[in-house]
């Protein structure tokens, strides 16, 4: 295994607030649950919904995460002076920046992973197939990894963490302004296309609010 995967992942894997992280958005997802039952029962449209609201808190938390650890993952290295013993090491420029990027990408794993009883609720429900929470996560980890390699390349030309971080929050808001509508629209069609969204009824375009949400 790559030492710097290694090394990050034991980093983060001691840290509390890694978890009270992942604790904070399960229980911000779980009221929904509670709100929607109480007020639609267990209808399909339910299902629909809770799905829905899920996709966007799971976008929501990528999108606060990827700019915190991607944008200080090598800033932080310089700012620690450890960044040239890392150069003198065996290891080549890339394995460092890959390194970097496959141990974001797991916390990432970890986060939609710890939302997926959520999902399994809302399939439970009805309305919502397979295919659509497969293609929901193929978008969110497709946006997710298309995000930290921006976070990082913004992280390797700094050596300021904090400003690489408010960069990165800058520039993933303007992409969500900008190409999340669009994203949304399009998700929309190919879900409805598919037969996975219904032209009618209270259902919301989970795909499209996936996409909205990671921008």
């Amino acid at each position: 295994m790559n030492p710097i995967i290694k090394k990050d992942l034991q980093k983060t894997a001691r840290q509390l607030r890694f978890f009270l992280f992942i604790a904070a958005f399960l229980c911000v997802a779980s009221a929904p649950l509670i709100v929607v039952v109480a007020t639609m029962g267990s209808d399909s449209s339910a299902g629909k919904v809770l799905f829905a609201i899920t996709s966007v808190i799971q976008g929501l938390c990528i999108w606060i995460a990827i700019p915190a650890y991607a944008g200080s993952a090598i800033a932080s290295e310089r700012q620690r002076r450890t960044f040239d013993l890392l150069r003198i090491t065996m290891l080549q420029p890339w394995h460092i920046v890959w390194g970097k990027f496959v141990a974001i990408m797991c916390y990432i794993a970890v986060f939609l992973t710890a939302f997926l009883p959520l999902i399994m609720v809302s399939f439970l429900f009805g309305g919502i197939g397979p295919g659509a929470i497969a293609a929901n996560y193929l978008f969110l980890l497709a946006g997710a990894a298309t995000a930290t390699m921006f976070c990082l390349m913004l992280s390797a030309a700094s050596s300021k963490p904090v400003t690489t971080i408010i960069v990165g929050y800058a520039v993933m808001l303007l992409t969500l302004i900008s190409v999340g509508p669009m994203g949304a629209l399009v998700s929309f069609a190919i879900g409805m296309r598919m037969g996975m969204i219904p032209m009618q009824g209270p259902g919301f375009p989970s795909l499209g609010i996936g996409i909205l949400a990671t921008g």
